[in-house]
């Protein structure tokens, strides 16, 4: 695992990685959380695995919610961090 650049852990895994090889989902400053595919949006940043693994491990271990420190994450947000990983 390459040690340079900024490590990120994993919301699903809990493992660390480099921030390149995870999908930044965000929870903007007004409240709505969605995907940022660039990684520069303003608001409060989760990262996951671009893996089917991590995202059904986050999903059951309520990891956004975590995250966010909210108790209000819609089954949509976790259909589109799906459907972004099932096109990669």
């Amino acid at each position: 695992m390459p040690t340079s650049g900024p490590q990120r852990t994993c919301i699903g895994c809990g493992t660390h990685a480099n921030r390149a090889a995870l999908v930044r989902i965000v929870r903007s400053p007004d409240g709505s959380i969605h995907l940022d595919q660039t990684a520069t949006l303003p608001g409060r940043g989760a990262w996951i695995h671009p893996d089917a693994g991590c995202v059904q491990n986050a999903r059951a271990r309520r990891g956004l919610a975590r995250s966010f420190r909210t108790g209000n994450v819609t089954d949509g947000v976790w259909d589109d961090v799906e459907e972004l990983i099932n096109h990669q």
